[in-house]
């Protein structure tokens, strides 16, 4: 077998695998999870795991900004008042 039958074959198996894990739902899911979760959510978040949307916003990391501080009020009045220097 030449190199490039080789190649070939190893891309269309590749591509078979791909195409048969995104088409079941719930194999693919857990793959594209395992690939993005760094591990388990703290408690406090735990009820927010379904809708991804509740806590991402693709490509938008100000709107994804905006979503944290949705949730955590204190965080985003600290974040509205004026910097304090502090110098020594």
């Amino acid at each position: 077998m030449t190199a490039r039958i080789k190649l070939d074959l190893i891309s269309l198996l590749t591509a078979l695998l791909v195409i048969a894990g995104f088409s079941n739902p719930g194999f693919a899911q857990n793959a594209f999870e395992r690939l993005v979760m760094p591990g388990q959510l703290i408690q406090g978040h735990a009820k927010l795991e379904a809708e991804c949307s509740n806590c991402h916003s693709p490509f938008s990391p100000k709107a994804q900004d905006d979503l944290c501080l949705a949730c955590h009020k204190a965080i985003a009045a600290d974040k509205a008042r004026e910097p304090v220097v502090r110098l020594r």
